[in-house]
């Protein structure tokens, strides 16, 4: 089907028509074109954006506004920043809900990643994966790829370390609520969660594209009777061995609290 034929698509402001139309009458016209769109209009849109996005997969630097613009509307995008702004936060629209397709495994949808541009505010964004069968298949191309773990590294970083501290906020003022109050029950969970390790394995996540495991992750594989033995025996092993670097951790952090109280002087 014609992109142009599309249901609740804004006509082009450069339509010949247009000219025959007062100033005030086309913007009036845009201005009641530009309604976000809802129901079966938006998947329709959405899965239009997600042909994009596979059209322009090999394009090095992904897809911005200018690219989506121009693919959607068949090479003749509109020029007034009103229409060209509200299509693309349809698109942003459409994006997540590729994502939450992704996240349900409807096949078809896409994951969507987005790379910083050269430009303040521009980003590029690229297809990395789809969902085939009920699973995630990924369809980024090596080196595009690369560029955008590059990308990416420095905010994960930043979004770790923030999510760190905001972890260790809670723990701490869980221990302090707890020792005033008497509840070791609270203590034990603040304690617990202090010494809690999240695996982030690339081999382990590339199973299901999805995040690491933790140690009571491996603690429930351990003890649930519908695991195979195969697997049962060597998750206990691996268990086993995050079990060990959990009290090797807080040998290290006792050491290096003891270090830091003998350089400050304080306890």
């Amino acid at each position: 089907m014609d992109d142009l034929a599309w249901p609740n698509q804004p006509r082009r402001v450069n339509d010949p028509r247009e000219n025959r139309r007062s100033a005030p009458g086309k913007m009036k016209e845009v201005l009641m074109a530009n309604i976000p769109r809802q129901g079966t209009a938006f998947v329709d849109f959405a899965r239009r954006v997600v042909e994009i996005l596979e059209i322009l997969i090999s394009n090095p630097w992904g897809v911005d506004q200018e690219s989506f613009l121009h693919e959607y509307y068949g090479g003749n995008p509109p020029t007034d920043l009103a229409t060209r702004s509200f299509q693309w936060e349809e698109f942003k629209r459409a994006k997540d809900y590729s994502h939450q397709m992704f996240k349900n495994g409807v096949d078809g949808w896409l994951w969507v990643r987005a790379r910083h541009g050269n430009l303040p505010h521009q980003f590029f964004y690229q297809a990395v994966a789809i969902i085939v069968g009920g699973e995630p298949e990924v369809i980024i191309r090596y080196p595009v790829s690369e560029a955008l773990l590059i990308d990416k590294t420095g905010d994960w970083y930043t979004r770790t370390r923030s999510q760190m501290r905001v972890t260790v906020a809670n723990i701490t003022a869980k221990k302090r609520a707890a020792i005033a109050t008497g509840n070791t029950r609270l203590l034990e969970q603040a304690e617990a969660e202090l010494d809690e390790i999240v695996v982030l394995a690339p081999r382990l996540a590339a199973i299901n594209f999805d995040t690491g495991i933790t140690v009571q992750d491996l603690r429930v594989l351990a003890n649930s009777p519908r695991v195979p033995r195969l697997l049962h025996n060597s998750v206990k092993r691996t268990l086993r061995s995050y079990e060990r670097s959990q009290h090797e951790i807080r040998n290290l952090s006792r050491i290096i609290y003891s270090l830091k109280a003998i350089r400050t002087g304080r306890p």
